[in-house]
């Protein structure tokens, strides 16, 4: 039987591992979730390839594939690639096709991340592959851990998120009275200040908003983080039907399926 190890620091890593066993089920799924030093996201990318590699020193060259289960994660691929060439490694990533296949062309992209995956080269190579599009991008320092725990509340969600993006859910009576009583003075969704854009791009990040303004809206909202797939349906409620709440897990299929040479979702081995 192939056996695929899915490496993570938590709750995230646990989703992947679900998702795989569910759609491979000729499959062996082996959790590698480093609960000790959770959470990746908030440490500097040296610190997660030591980790990461310490956590997986048993199986590596030793398995037919290993799936780095979270964008943090996925952090150590370039390295652990150039240290054990002879592993098959498979790392979380988007898919352009799908985010292009919005019901508009995607001027206005959301994006839910944390701080380490915003300032990745995979971020940057999607900015890149979308050079006519405004990204307005909130990473959550909190959610990560409430998911973990079981006590991200659908009120809190919305409360969150309602300074930065035009919701059409409706505010709950909760919601309104805890917005009141924050005053948007901490809100816990951080933008990202704004980068000059140049000839090479037209890609801009949106600029944190200030609060007398209207929260934005977006044509698509893209989960860069496995943690918030728990909530993908309270986003697809809060945002509406007009706007296409993503996350990859395809993607992730379709990789995994043509690392192993079995044939993906649709029938073909390649990726999309």
């Amino acid at each position: 039987m192939l056996k695929i190890v899915v490496c993570d620091s938590g709750w995230g890593g646990e989703l992947v591992a679900d998702f795989l066993s569910e759609e491979l089920g000729m499959v062996e799924i082996v959790r590698v979730i480093d609960w000790a030093h959770a959470p990746y996201h908030t440490k500097d990318r040296a610190t997660i390839e030591r980790l990461v590699e310490a956590a997986l020193i048993r199986y590596l060259d030793q398995v037919d594939l290993i799936v780095l289960g979270g964008y943090g994660t996925s952090l150590a691929l370039d390295y652990l690639c150039q240290k054990y060439p002879k592993q098959h490694f498979v790392s979380m990533d988007y898919s352009l096709p799908y985010i292009l296949h919005t019901r508009n062309y995607p001027q206005q992209i959301g994006v839910l991340a944390g701080k380490q995956t915003l300032a990745s080269e995979l971020f940057a190579r999607l900015r890149a592959s979308l050079p006519q599009s405004t990204f307005i991008t909130a990473e959550h320092p909190t959610w990560e851990k409430l998911i973990d725990d079981g006590e991200l509340e659908n009120e809190q969600i919305q409360a969150d998120l309602a300074p930065y993006f035009q919701l059409t859910g409706g505010p709950s009576p909760t919601s309104l009275r805890r917005l009141a009583q924050q005053k948007r003075s901490l809100p816990l969704a951080q933008t990202l200040k704004p980068q000059q854009a140049d000839h090479r791009s037209a890609s801009t990040l949106a600029a944190a908003p200030d609060p007398s303004l209207e929260p934005q809206s977006v044509d698509a909202l893209l989960i860069l983080d496995t943690h918030f797939w728990e909530i993908k349906s309270e986003l697809e409620r809060l945002f509406g039907w007009r706007v296409r709440v993503l996350d990859f897990r395809r993607k992730l299929l379709h990789d995994v399926c043509a690392a192993l040479g079995l044939r993906g979702v649709d029938g073909g081995r390649g990726c999309h």
